[in-house]
Parts: C-alpha cells; structure tokens; sequence
C-alpha cells in the first residue's frame, strides 16, 4: 500500500464524507484549494486530473471498499467549492485578532499608564 494512502488512513472519519473533510485539508491549504474545481470550471484548474485525487480515491477505497465514484466525487467537489468560504473566514478571523491585539496593547499602556499615576499619587 502506498504511503500516501497509509498517511491519510491515519486522519480517519466515521463515514466518507467525515474521512475526505479530514483529509483534504492535510493535503493542501484553502488558498490552494481555492485554485481548484473538481472538473475544472470557473478558471479553474481541474482536480480531477491530479495525483492527489487518485491518492484520494483509492485512500477512500481502501476504508470503504463499498464506496461509489460518484459519493467520493461529490465531496471532494463540495469540499473544494467551499474553500473561498474557509479562505475569507480564515481572513476574517486573522484581521479580528489583529484588532484584538492592538485593542490589548492599547488595554495594558492605559494599565501602565493608570498604575505609574496611582503610584504618583500615593508618593506624594
């Protein structure tokens, strides 16, 4: 058995659909991911025709030997449609916590700043 197979086995999943939504994203990044379709559409490149995809299969097949082409091409499709949803939400979430940090930063200068005057005070 091949060790690519062997590698995403080991991500694991109660049914298909658990398994590939487990193992795409150890395969590539949403921003990759967000360059595919399954068939190639929209300006796409077309997963399909990729290596990973028959790694992909065959991983699927070998923890699922009843599985159809069909289930294993729909989600993998669906998981690659939405990864523009992941890709914004991922920047979304990167930009809250840039504004988060400087509201902290901000936060303990205030902090410092009250506590050097208590202190000031209390001295005088």
């Amino acid at each position: 058995m091949c060790e690519k197979v062997l590698f995403f086995k080991s991500k694991g999943g109660a049914d298909i659909h658990r398994f590939i939504y487990n193992i795409l994203p150890a395969a590539m990044t949403n921003k990759v991911a967000n360059k595919y379709s399954y068939v190639g559409h929209k300006k796409k490149h077309a997963f399909k025709d990729l290596p990973l995809c028959t790694v992909i299969y065959k991983s699927v097949r070998h923890l699922f030997p009843s599985s159809q082409d069909e289930e294993i091409r729909s989600r993998i499709s669906s998981w690659l449609d939405q990864s523009g949803t992941r890709l914004k939400r991922e920047s979304d979430t990167e930009a809250a916590g840039s504004k988060k940090r400087r509201r902290d930063v901000k936060y303990y200068i205030d902090l410092e700043e009250n506590v050097a005057e208590e202190n000031s005070m209390n001295e005088e």
